[in-house]
């Protein structure tokens, strides 16, 4: 690819970037959905991501499943929903909880624009009710 296109390819992609995007993972179990869900981070601009772990232990996080992803991913830690929750309203985050439910609005409706949290729950249990 010739220098001019390949910047231009840096460019578009750059200009597709959500700044305003964080993840938040509560109690996700297993560590290999965590990379999956850093390595996806990556692919949003590096979003930065929280975890919240109130019932399971922390992951350790491979390198590998990863694909180093983890390295480029600012991530803060959390063991209580409402100090994480307190903390991202005090620096202006809206929050935006994932739930199965028959009344709930598609993610594709959603406004992901400005400071948005957008928070992942356990791989059975979901998001809790806090």
């Amino acid at each position: 690819m010739p220098h001019s296109r390949r910047l231009e390819r840096i460019a578009q992609v750059l200009g597709k970037r959500l700044p305003g995007l964080t993840v938040v993972l509560e109690n996700i179990h297993d560590p290999h959905n965590v990379s999956a869900i850093l390595r996806t981070c990556v692919s949003f601009g590096d979003a930065p991501t929280t975890l919240i772990y109130t019932t399971e232990s922390f992951p350790r996080i491979g390198k590998k499943s990863s694909s180093s992803a983890s390295k480029w991913v600012d991530r803060r830690k959390h063991t209580s929903v409402e100090k994480c929750y307190g903390v991202l309203r005090r620096e202006g985050y809206r929050i935006l909880a994932t739930r199965l439910e028959p009344d709930a609005q598609s993610l594709f409706e959603c406004d992901l624009t400005g400071p948005v949290a957008l928070v992942l729950g356990n791989e059975h249990r979901g998001v809790s009710d806090e």
